[in-house]
């Protein structure tokens, strides 16, 4: 189990459902991970919906702007990665070929925030943090434990998140996948994985994990409570994992972790 009291640069810190349904979102995740929401009113985003978990926040939601939700778009996690400087950041993102999709913004005291999409496509978001630092329990059961990206050119990925977070980068053995592990300051953040033909015309992607206590047991109540499996649970070196597509679209991974630590 880690409580979380800061996070260092280059460290993921929150993670973010966008959704066109509020009501039906909040339906689903408080009944797969037993997340109780927190709510909050502001004048231009209007509500936000903090999930927690025993008490510690874990992660957030907000509702789709009406232009996105009147396309159809689907509902969408968004990871966040702690850093110093969100405006650095930013500068230093956009030379390296990034496109800003959202200029640093002050989010009243709980931080400052940007949104970019890294040159391959991949939208990943920022945190300068303020009152709120982001997550602060992960590593156990119904919080999050790990990020991946889905990249169509994993060369290229590493090379811009290298050069932005000075991330460090491990190959997995594994010999059907390209697959790397992200070190940050020698610590494990995350992982990149890259599409092959079989991904279709699916585009990069950040994807969270989300540990549970039974990865069986919540993929059936996931479908029952109308998401959709998009792989089966299957046996890693970390434990076992599902990916599963919740009822508004949005994807993400849970796991049942061996070793949390």
């Amino acid at each position: 189990m880690a409580f979380i009291s800061q996070y260092v640069h280059g460290q993921f810190s929150w993670i973010e459902l966008t959704t066109p349904d509020l009501l039906a979102s909040r339906r689903f995740y408080s009944e797969l991970f037993t997340w109780e929401m927190v709510d909050s009113t502001d004048e231009l985003a209007g509500v936000y919906v903090e999930f927690q978990y025993e008490g510690h926040p874990v992660a957030g939601m907000g509702k789709m702007s009406s232009e996105l939700r009147k396309l159809g778009t689907p509902a969408v996690w968004s990871s966040y990665i702690n850093v110093d400087d969100v405006d650095a950041t930013v500068e230093e993102a956009e030379a390296l070929g990034a496109s800003i999709e959202m200029r640093p913004m002050q989010v009243m005291a709980a931080g400052r925030m940007a949104i970019l999409s890294d040159p391959l496509g991949a939208r990943i978001s920022l945190w300068q943090a303020g009152e709120h630092i982001g997550a602060t329990q992960v590593n156990q059961p119904n919080s999050l434990c790990w990020n991946e990206l889905a990249t169509s050119n994993i060369d290229a990925s590493i090379r811009f998140y290298r050069d932005l977070f000075d991330w460090q980068f491990r190959r997995s053995e594994d010999p059907d996948s390209v697959y790397y592990e992200i070190l940050n300051e020698e610590r494990e953040n995350g992982g990149m994985i890259e599409m092959t033909e079989d991904w279709g015309a699916a585009p990069p992607l950040w994807t969270p994990y989300i540990s549970v206590f039974d990865c069986d047991e919540t993929v059936e109540k996931a479908i029952k409570l109308g998401a959709d499996v998009d792989m089966d649970p299957v046996d890693i070196d970390p434990g076992r994992f599902c990916v599963i597509t919740d009822p508004l679209g949005a994807l993400l991974t849970v796991i049942t972790l061996e070793d949390p630590e």
